[in-house]
């Protein structure tokens, strides 16, 4: 977020300017702190610039930029992701500044800082226009107290979905003793919601399906290891029950509302989950409670371990605030 800040104060010429920006993250109260503090910071290194912000949803967020930049407005700096929603499209279409000649004045050695499969994913006819932002694969993250009580080994997470199952039904129980479940195994993302599709498709690449064929000419999800997939991922509530009911509107925030507060022993989850369950839990020591680890795989398949890694990236509107002065 810094590099793109700072590349907008190369824009600016003269007297003190305000910018706006705008982060689906803003609606989160545990990001909005941290963003906060940040943009205070970046405030404090650049007296002359004012930061506004724009506060959008995750879902409207492409609909909204789309509309105001075709307006000739909109945010001068925008978050979005996943990468594969947006960006060739924005890209294609002129919504982003163009960032090359600011990386290129930074001179050699400026992108060695990311991946270059990142930089390659944020370029467009050879240019860079946008700036990768986090970028992380998905995991198991799991409680270990729960495991501990239910007899389970803390330190031996489910290798295989078999085990997985095996584990979500004794991590499903009445911990209270009122004779009604309390806790399940797995907190599942049902909603539809582009967390969905992020959480869903390591357990379909697992079972050594993909969406689509290997020549990119037509769907994948009518091979029987598609089909296989599928059917485990929703007997786990359908069947096994080892999912607390309303799984159909549970977002990506609800399931780690659950998880938070122990309704539910594993989660699917990234380098975003820890972070999000300590502040909506700040009294309980998690650095003891969550373990981490790799995303089951259906037992006798490739053992090549794959998974999703999601990417967002920073941009800068095609028209800054700056530039759309009185005068300019």
């Amino acid at each position: 977020m810094f590099v793109i800040l700072f590349v907008i104060v190369g824009l600016w010429g003269w007297g003190k300017v305000t910018i706006v920006f705008s982060d689906w993250h803003l609606v989160e109260p545990h990001w909005e702190k941290a963003l906060k503090e940040a943009i205070a910071l970046f405030e404090q290194l650049n007296p002359d610039i004012d930061v506004e912000l724009e506060y959008v949803s995750y879902a409207e967020k492409e609909t909204k930029y789309t509309t105001a930049i075709e307006a000739g407005v909109g945010p001068d700096v925008m978050h979005l992701g996943p990468i594969e929603v947006s960006f060739a499209l924005f890209a294609s279409r002129g919504y982003f500044l163009d960032l090359t000649p600011f990386i290129e004045a930074e001179g050699p050695g400026f992108l060695e800082a990311w991946y270059p499969e990142t930089i390659q994913a944020v370029t467009y006819d050879g240019k860079i226009y946008a700036m990768p932002g986090d970028f992380m694969s998905m995991i198991l993250m799991y409680n270990k107290r729960l495991f501990a009580e239910a007899g389970l080994d803390p330190e031996r997470p489910p290798e295989t979905w078999e085990e997985f199952l095996e584990y979500a039904k004794a991590l499903t129980r009445d911990r209270d003793g009122d004779g009604i479940i309390d806790t399940w195994g797995f907190g599942a993302v049902g909603a539809v919601d582009p967390g969905f599709q992020l959480r869903f498709s390591p357990v379909l690449f697992s079972f050594g399906a993909d969406y689509l064929s290997q020549d990119y000419k037509c769907s994948a999800l009518n091979t029987r290891e598609a089909i296989e997939a599928y059917k485990f991922f929703v007997e786990l509530f359908t069947v096994h029950k080892v999912v607390p009911p309303g799984v159909t509107a549970m977002t990506p925030g609800k399931v780690r509302e659950q998880f938070a507060a122990e309704k539910v022993a594993m989660i699917i989850s990234s380098g975003w989950g820890p972070p999000i369950v300590k502040s909506i839990r700040p009294d309980v020591n998690w650095d003891e409670i969550i373990g981490f680890s790799h995303i089951p795989v259906k037992a006798g398949t490739d053992p090549r371990y794959r998974t999703t890694a999601w990417l967002s990236y920073w941009a800068i509107n095609r028209i800054p605030s700056i530039l759309k002065r009185p005068g300019v």
